[in-house]
C-alpha cells in the first residue's frame, strides 16, 4: 500500500511581502471606512479586523496599537490630498486656490473625523510618526504660501498672510461637514446634502477669492 504523506505544515513566521502589503492595505481601508460613520474613539482593533476580514492578531502584528492605525489613515488621507493637488497644473493662482478649497471639502466629506484625528494623533502627539505628519501638515501650508505668492506677483491677489488663509479654508470646509445636523436644521431635513455641498463649495470658493483678490480702488 502506498504511504500517503501528510500535508506540509505551514511554519509560523513573517507573511510574504505581497500578503503583508495586501493585509495592511485592507486594515487601513477598513479603519478609514469605519470612521466615516463612527467616531474613532468608539472603534476597537477587533472592529477594524472584522471590517477588514482579517485575523485580529494581524492588526497587532502590523500596527501594534490603534494609534498607529490612525496615523496610517492620516497618511492615506493626506496622500490623496497631495494626489488631487498634483493634478492641478497650468492653472492661474485663483484656479488653484479654488482647487485647494475643493480638495479640503472633499477630504472632510469623505473623512469627516480627519481633523479630529489630526488634532489628537498629530498636533498633540509626541511620537516620531506624529512629528513626521506634523511636518507633512506644514507642507500643505507651504504649498498654499507658494500659490499666494504667485498670485500676488501676478497681480491677482492682494498682500495677505497665507497662514491665516490656510486656517480659514480648513475651518470653513471642516465645520460644514462635522456640523451636518446644524446644516440640516438651517436648510431643512429634506434638503439634499449633495446639492448643499456643491452650493457651499461654490460659496466658499467665491468668498475666499473675493476676499483675497487684488482690486484697484475706484474714484
Amino acid at each position: 500500500m502506498k504511504k500517503i504523506s501528510p500535508p506540509p505544515v505551514k511554519r509560523k513566521g513573517r507573511p510574504a511581502a505581497a500578503d503583508s502589503e495586501d493585509s495592511k492595505a485592507k486594515i487601513i481601508t477598513a479603519a478609514r471606512d469605519l470612521i466615516r460613520s463612527v467616531h474613532p474613539s468608539h472603534v476597537t482593533k477587533a472592529d477594524v479586523a472584522r471590517h477588514a476580514g482579517v485575523d485580529a492578531a494581524l492588526v497587532n502584528y502590523y500596527f501594534g496599537d490603534l494609534d498607529s492605525v490612525w496615523l496610517a489613515v492620516i497618511a492615506e488621507t493626506t496622500d490623496s490630498f497631495a494626489r488631487h493637488m498634483s493634478g492641478v497644473t497650468g492653472s492661474t493662482a485663483a484656479e488653484r486656490i479654488a482647487a485647494y478649497v475643493n480638495a479640503w471639502l472633499d477630504i472632510f466629506s469623505q473623512d469627516p473625523h480627519f481633523n479630529d484625528l489630526m488634532v489628537r494623533q498629530v498636533f498633540y502627539g509626541s511620537s516620531d510618526q506624529a512629528k513626521l505628519y506634523m511636518a507633512r501638515a506644514l507642507t500643505r501650508v507651504r504649498e498654499l504660501e507658494q500659490v499666494v505668492l504667485e498670485g500676488v506677483q501676478q497681480g491677482e491677489f492682494r498682500e495677505l498672510e497665507p497662514g491665516y488663509l490656510f486656517l480659514s479654508i480648513v475651518g470653513l470646509t471642516e465645520f460644514f461637514v462635522t456640523a451636518t445636523p446644524l446644516v440640516r436644521g438651517i436648510f431643512g431635513e429634506r434638503a439634499s446634502m449633495k446639492r448643499l455641498t456643491e452650493e457651499y463649495r461654490d460659496f466658499v470658493s467665491r468668498l475666499v477669492l473675493d476676499g483675497i483678490s487684488h482690486r484697484t480702488k475706484q474714484g
